[in-house]
């Protein structure tokens, strides 16, 4: 946030004259589709979130550079302004980690009383973390915190009672939906790692990691939605087999041609007592018979070599539209790569005015 104005005041009191913000806290946004939709018209509320996350990201670095720890990064300490601009607000009980002589922070090392939002907290801010110490990887993992909040709709740690939410503050051990896409979910889980060393080295690379994720996001949705049909197209293409009832009555017998069996109405007892076949009318010799079973099975080969091709024409249609959803999921990938280049490029050159110019906005 801007300062543009410090003075101490007849009492020996600071006064100080920021920027004045217009807009709403993202905590009253990052749930509500609806309200994002209409006013920045973003129909993907969870790509809005996370870019919001990834700008929300971008006041740490210069801070961290300095070694400034925020300790309460969480979505009520953001503010979404109405084009859409990130602040990062609150910065009252920030701790510096190293001394500069200014006295303007305290230090991290003298800060040993309990600060904070339980709900969003890493292990180290509680004396958990294996003794670790308050580092630019604490604000890794309280954003890694707030991206759980993105993903789930509820902070990592809650409980009934203020002991158990610290308690799972001490453990530390997330848990994401299997319907998380893996990435997302290796992204989170990294920055939510219970030892710092498992983090983020530090909350830019995090960014960057989240920008990765946001640019082949759209090619890998089609991907899937091709694959998908690509299964699908393939199992309607397989003819149902059905299943033929063998005769019981010997009318049916004689009309389909099934073997003579004794007691049936097929054979005859001779005076030896043995059984031999009975001749039914149109009874044909094995040789002429094997003619007309050739001739029989001529139109169920060509209704098979039908229902062949025909399954083979619609595999060919799938394996088309599966080859026409990649190229569209590349080109995507291509035009998402060239914004992301050309935002980095923008990036870029603002910083190299902010140098230039001095200026801290």
């Amino acid at each position: 946030m801007p300062v543009h104005y410090l003075e101490l005041d007849d009492a020996g009191m600071p006064t100080i004259v920021l920027k004045r913000v217009a807009g709403v806290d993202w905590s009253a946004l990052c749930h509500d589709g609806e309200a994002v939709a209409r006013r920045f018209g973003t129909p993907d509320l969870l790509a809005w979130n996370l870019e919001s996350c990834s700008r929300s990201s971008t006041r740490i670095p210069v801070r961290a550079r300095a070694r400034v720890v925020h300790r309460d990064l969480k979505p009520s300490n953001v503010m979404i302004g109405d084009f859409g601009e990130v602040y990062l607000l609150d910065w009252g009980i920030a701790v510096a980690l190293h001394d500069d002589g200014s006295g303007r922070l305290p230090l991290g090392v003298n800060a040993t009383e309990l600060a904070g939002t339980p709900c969003y907290m890493a292990p180290e801010m509680i004396g958990g973390g294996e003794g670790a110490a308050i580092s630019v990887r604490t604000d890794v993992y309280l954003a890694g915190s707030v991206l759980y909040e993105l993903i789930t709709g509820t902070p990592p740690h809650v409980g009934d009672t203020a002991l158990a939410v610290l308690s799972s503050v001490a453990l530390s051990e997330p848990a994401l939906p299997a319907s998380v896409p893996a990435e997302l979910a290796a992204i989170c889980l990294r920055a939510m790692a219970r030892r710092p060393d498992d983090r983020f080295p530090t909350i830019d690379a995090m960014r960057l990691a989240i920008q990765a994720y946001l640019a082949h996001r759209g090619s890998t949705n089609l991907g899937a939605r091709a694959a998908e049909r690509l299964v699908g197209s393939a199992a309607s293409s397989r003819p149902a087999r059905r299943r033929m009832r063998k005769p019981t009555s010997p009318a049916a017998r004689r009309s389909t041609g099934c073997s003579a069996r004794a007691g049936s109405g097929f054979t005859r007892r001779s005076r030896c007592g043995t059984t031999t076949p009975r001749r039914p009318p149109g009874y044909a010799t094995p040789r002429s018979r094997s003619r007309v079973r050739v001739r029989d099975r001529k139109p169920a080969r060509r209704a098979r070599a039908d229902r062949r091709a025909r399954g083979v024409a619609r595999g060919h249609r799938a394996r088309d539209a599966a080859r026409t959803a990649a190229a569209e999921a590349r080109q995507h990938a291509a035009a998402l790569e060239n914004l992301a280049r050309a935002a980095r490029t923008a990036n870029v050159g603002r910083r190299t005015r902010t140098f230039l110019t001095g200026s801290s906005g």
